[in-house]
């Protein structure tokens, strides 16, 4: 099973609940009714001296928490970022070193919880990968061959998967960032009017944790 959030940049600025967004038809005879769409939230940040306004870890906590939770119960989970060029996905998702983002985030409480919960008999295995996709095309951004043009199969139990993309074992967020910064120096960019090194592609970061449960007295896993 998949959970998923949609982060939608620019947000409305408002709290929580239903926003109308009003179409301005393309004749001016044509009449039609406000569109409403519902959100789980909204967030304000454009003014960080507003009273209304939620920064990185109000982000955090009403996204990020519950994804790693339903992880841990053994749940695929997925956090989409959407959003035209210059919007704040990158911000959003990465941050920066005083305003941490929902990966960093994430991944620190990954860790965290990691050493709470590691036992004789409970160990835990954390793995990365990290790919674009361009024109149509998968490339791993961990390979430093740069391969292009992977193949996407898909497995009768698994479900979709890319065939030869590297994954690698992490054991702290420091490695994670590590990679990803790598990663990023490989990916498709050009200059637009909002931004001069705006990505081209799509990326898709994933982070892969294996519970192993053991019976210590038959030690069978």
């Amino acid at each position: 099973m998949y959970l998923s959030s949609v982060l939608l940049l620019p947000l409305p600025p408002c709290y929580h609940g239903n926003v109308v967004i009003s179409e301005v038809p393309a004749v001016a005879t044509l009449k039609k009714e406000p569109k409403t769409f519902a959100f789980d939230h909204c967030f304000w940040s454009m003014e960080d001296s507003n009273v209304k306004f939620a920064n990185q870890e109000i982000v955090f906590n009403c996204l990020g928490k519950d994804i790693l939770e339903r992880a841990f119960e053994g749940y695929n989970a997925c956090i989409l970022a959407y959003g035209q060029t210059g919007s704040g996905k990158s911000y959003s998702m990465m941050g920066t070193n005083e305003q941490k983002g929902i990966i960093p985030r994430l991944c620190d409480a990954l860790f965290d919880q990691i050493k709470e919960k590691e036992a004789n008999d409970l160990g835990f295995k954390v793995e990365v990968s990290y790919m674009e996709i361009y024109n149509e095309k998968v490339r791993d951004l961990l390979d430093p061959k740069g391969r292009h043009n992977l193949r996407v199969r898909e497995h009768n139990i698994l479900g979709p998967y890319v065939d030869d993309l590297s994954t690698l074992a992490v054991s702290a967020f420091q490695d994670i960032n590590t990679l990803m910064s790598e990663g990023n120096k490989s990916r498709t960019v050009a200059a637009t009017n909002m931004n001069s090194e705006s990505s081209r592609s799509h990326a898709v970061f994933s982070i892969i944790v294996t519970q192993t449960l053991s019976d210590l007295q038959t030690g069978v896993s």
